[in-house]
């Protein structure tokens, strides 16, 4: 059967030649477009996993609990390359809801305002700075005073104004999570004050801390959860309040329709071809019949060459997304998709070409009796 193969996978490149480039060229076309298709999807997954809400963990603690300050230092310093922003909060004694910052990535949980964020200085330094909200900021500039902000009767002097509110802070918490800090419907007339973590910690100390990673799955961050449930045994700690995994499968459902509507348009459009190379291979067929290959064996034979040129058609797609990724990267489309997902969509195609063509196959091959069929 592997001789038979070979011999007819050599006659039909040498007789068909430019009928196979055509084809080629179609399945290569059609899977280029499924390849660009979910590629996109990854290239979403791959940007989610720096949003708040799919990489952030929480940790409540009790708050008479004193003796967690002691552990900040050691959490410090282990996760520091992994951690995009960490944001410890308490509410101060004349009400105000404060947040020690520690990250640059503050624009990954509001909009900015007006003004700058905290230098580095300014946190090694501890100074008393602070970003305020863009309304208390309105309501300050009324009186004439926006140099300045008082906190438990101490100043801050105002270097920044972002759109803050409760929702931003809120929503990357799991429901599993009991904190009473963050509730949405006791927080929306909350006074909230950013000051940088190391001037917080000089005074306060957190009931609620929320850890965002940057760019770690969801695999991963639930290892981190874990190692600091470890490193924080009193205090409750949650994974996000979505999971990235979850919001690659959303995403992949998504593209995998699209994905399935260009694997029917093209197994139409590369069903003629196929036809036709069906036909134009038919007195080989008869050949091979008259030598003694069963119909059984014909339809086996069509079938495996065809799957060869769907393969070969999706590696060539493949190859030439990969070639193609530095400029495909601006309109959002620079990430290979997974093999699996790629194998899936050839398969796809490769049964629906067959289904559409299989009554026109059996008749090519239909000169023996039904008792060879057998």
């Amino acid at each position: 059967m592997l001789k038979l193969y070979l011999l007819s996978l050599r006659q039909s490149m040498k007789s068909h030649r430019l009928l196979l480039s055509f084809i080629l060229l179609g399945i290569t076309a059609g899977m280029f477009c499924i390849s660009m298709t979910l590629g996109s999807a990854r290239g979403d997954y791959e940007s989610s996993l720096n949003i708040n809400y799919l990489t952030t963990i929480t940790l409540s603690f009790n708050r008479d609990d004193l003796r967690r300050k002691e552990a900040f230092s050691q959490f410090d310093g282990s996760f520091r390359k992994e951690l995009l922003n960490t944001l410890y909060l308490t509410k101060a004694r004349d009400g105000t809801l404060l947040i020690g910052w520690d990250g640059s990535g503050h624009t990954n949980w509001f909009p900015h305002g007006s003004g700058r964020f905290f230098r580095q200085s300014e946190v090694r330094a501890k100074e008393k700075v602070a970003y305020i909200t863009s309304d208390e900021y309105a309501e300050l500039a009324k009186t004439g005073r926006t140099d300045s902000v008082t906190i438990d009767g101490s100043e801050y002097q105002i270097v920044g104004t972002g759109w803050i509110s409760p929702f931003n802070l809120k929503y990357p918490i799991s429901e599993a999570s009991t904190q009473q800090l963050l509730q949405s419907e006791d927080n929306a007339d909350y006074r909230f004050c950013i000051i940088p973590y190391s001037t917080f910690l000089e005074t306060y100390v957190p009931e609620l801390i929320l850890v965002q990673f940057n760019h770690l799955d969801y695999a991963t961050l639930a290892a981190r959860r874990t190692q600091l449930a470890q490193m924080f045994p009193d205090a409750e700690v949650t994974m996000p309040s979505e999971s990235s995994d979850q919001y690659l499968q959303v995403e992949k459902a998504k593209r995998s329709a699209v994905g399935a509507l260009f694997a029917v348009i093209i197994g139409v459009s590369v069903l003629g071809l196929m036809l036709e190379w069906l036909k134009l291979n038919r007195k080989q067929y008869y050949v091979y019949l008259i030598c003694g290959a069963t119909r059984r064996q014909m339809i086996g034979l069509i079938l495996a060459e065809w799957f060869l040129y769907l393969l070969v058609g999706t590696c060539l797609a493949v190859a030439i997304h990969a070639a193609l990724l530095p400029w495909l990267k601006p309109i959002g489309a620079g990430y290979l998709p997974e093999w699996g997902d790629m194998a899936f969509f050839c398969l796809l195609f490769y049964i629906c070409s067959i289904l559409a063509s299989l009554k026109r196959m059996r008749a090519y091959v239909d000169v023996l009796g039904k008792e060879d069929w057998m």
